[in-house]
């Protein structure tokens, strides 16, 4: 039996098998986000396309081990709740699945990140725990909550920072994100002209980020 991947990114199928070849393929679990690494995962397979039936019947799995997110139970910056943060982390990761429009509120989401959200990202950072991928990640997302506090040199700190992944999949997988938040720098540091300069680049090679009203 055929089953439908279903229209809806932010739904996961976690009951799923997935052959090893795949697994190893996609990189397996992030060690980025724990608690929302099977969504992860999930989007990961959606992008990439894979055949797919159901399983006839019934099995159920347990697991002794609570899922715990980063800030597990706690809310961050402005009452955002963790879990909504982490999603939104997520959805930067994945961006041919989302609206432009959405992926420019979601920066403003983890720009409010609590420092405890911060701190266990950072200590994963410094460890460089998992592939050069998720330390890709890490690093744009500790430059966007240092977007929101206004630290605009470390925020190009952190962006010179990727440049030494090269042509990674992750930092081709970023896009036009990294150019938003050098053209945000730009004008926080009132170098406007740089600024400007630099979101009318977007906007000719990005046209659909024009019709995002937070651009």
């Amino acid at each position: 039996e055929i089953f439908d991947l279903g229209s809806d990114p932010n739904v996961a199928l976690t009951g799923m098998l997935c052959l090893r070849s795949v697994w190893e393929q996609l990189g397996g679990h992030s060690s980025s986000l724990p608690g929302a690494e099977l969504l992860d995962f999930w989007l990961k397979l959606r992008v990439f396309g894979v055949q797919h039936e159901a399983v006839p019947s019934l099995h159920v799995i347990s697991s002794s081990a609570a899922f715990r997110t980063l800030s597990s139970s706690v809310a961050d910056a402005d009452g955002e709740d963790a879990i909504a943060i982490e999603h939104a982390m997520l959805r930067t990761k994945h961006m041919d699945l989302y609206s432009s429009a959405r992926l420019l509120q979601d920066h403003l989401l983890v720009m409010g990140m609590s420092n405890n959200t911060r701190e266990q990202l950072q200590e994963l950072q410094s460890g460089n725990v998992g592939s050069a991928s998720d330390c890709v990640f890490r690093e744009f997302w500790l430059a966007l909550s240092d977007l929101g506090h206004r630290r605009v040199a470390e925020v190009e700190r952190r962006l010179l920072a990727l440049d030494k992944y090269g042509d990674d999949k992750a930092v081709v997988a970023l896009r036009w994100q990294p150019q938003v938040l050098r053209g945000r720098c730009a004008c926080m540091a009132r170098r406007f002209e740089e600024g400007a300069a630099l979101l009318a680049d977007l906007a000719g090679r990005h046209p659909e980020l024009r019709d995002a009203w937070v651009f």
